[in-house]
This record gives structure tokens, C-alpha cells and sequence, in this order.
């Protein structure tokens, strides 16, 4: 994903959803997985978890981002080179969803 930018809604809470996926031969390969949030005055990791390669869905709020320009940044470590291939973030996706204790407010 390169830059993004929520749109401003109050009512709406942001999340991605992504997931880790590899070839078969290396799905059992234990590695760190890192999600960093820049939004250009400051990087965050939103999400820094070890995991098997083989699929590992996550979730991420992104409500404080709205309206803002900022980039993700995907990371990936192993403790040792990977023999068979590369790991990918399978389908990142951005949700919206009604935020419904904010509509309950209004």
C-alpha cells in the first residue's frame, strides 16, 4: 500500500484487515510480522507479532488517521533466510464500519 487517506466521517471506525500468507513448504516457518503507521511527523507499530507464515489474519484500528495522509509500512523478520520463496501481506483491505457510540451521541 503506498499513501492513503480516510475519509473525515466522525461516525466511522477505519480498520484493515490483512492476513500473512506463503508457499507450503515454509507455512511453518516462525517469523515476526511488523506493521508500522507513518503519517510523516511520526512512525508507530501498530502491530508487531510473531507468527507461522502460513496465515495469520489481523485487524487494525485506524479512527486517529482520518483525515490525514499516511502510509503503511510492512515488515517482515526470520530468524533465518526463507528457502522457499517469499512471505506476503495477503490482502490488505479497509473497512468501514458505523461507530455506534458515536451515532448514539447524535
Amino acid at each position: 500500500l503506498q499513501s492513503l487517506r480516510l475519509p473525515d466521517l466522525p461516525d466511522y471506525r477505519f480498520t484493515l484487515r490483512s492476513a500473512l500468507q506463503a508457499q507450503p513448504e515454509c507455512a511453518q516457518q516462525q517469523l515476526k510480522a511488523r506493521l508500522v503507521v507513518d503519517d510523516g511527523q511520526t512512525q508507530r507499530i501498530a502491530i508487531e507479532q510473531i507468527a507461522t507464515a502460513e496465515l495469520t489474519p489481523f485487524a487494525l484500528d485506524l479512527s486517529d488517521l482520518r483525515g490525514r495522509d499516511f502510509s503503511l509500512l510492512y515488515e517482515i523478520e526470520t530468524a533465518e533466510p526463507l528457502k522457499c520463496g517469499a512471505v506476503l501481506w495477503a490482502n490488505p483491505r479497509i473497512e468501514f464500519s458505523l461507530d455506534s457510540t458515536q451515532a448514539a451521541r447524535n
